[in-house]
């Protein structure tokens, strides 16, 4: 979380340890063993995921972001975190898109998941 000089939040991320790899190996089962590796996975884990990235409206632009991935970076190499993955983007969020090669998302594909297809 990024605070600004009225101590207002600015910024915020929400990042956790994939555990895409624990629920493979547990055949996506939670019990009776899977939490095992769900537990050894959030310890130990070369691997993070981007769940959130948000930033207020009228500091988009001004390099706020910047400095909460720096923070996020720093944890990151701390705990050994070597890749991240990010979330899919909608398609109508045109700053990222316009930033490079990002995996897009359809507001209706999004819809359907919610839907349960």
């Amino acid at each position: 979380m990024v605070l600004d000089k009225g101590e207002k939040v600015a910024a915020v991320v929400i990042t956790m340890p994939s555990l895409a790899k624990a629920l493979r190996k547990a055949n996506g089962r939670i019990l009776p063993f899977g939490f095992m590796h769900i537990l050894k996975s959030i310890k130990k884990n070369e691997t993070a995921d981007l769940y959130l990235i948000a930033v207020r409206k009228e500091l988009q632009g001004k390099g706020v972001n910047a400095v909460l991935m720096n923070e996020v970076d720093t944890v990151f190499v701390r705990n050994n975190i070597m890749t991240a993955d990010a979330a899919p983007q909608l398609e109508t969020n045109e700053r990222v898109i316009a930033s490079g090669n990002i995996m897009t998302q359809t507001a209706q594909a999004q819809e359907m998941l919610y839907q349960g297809f």
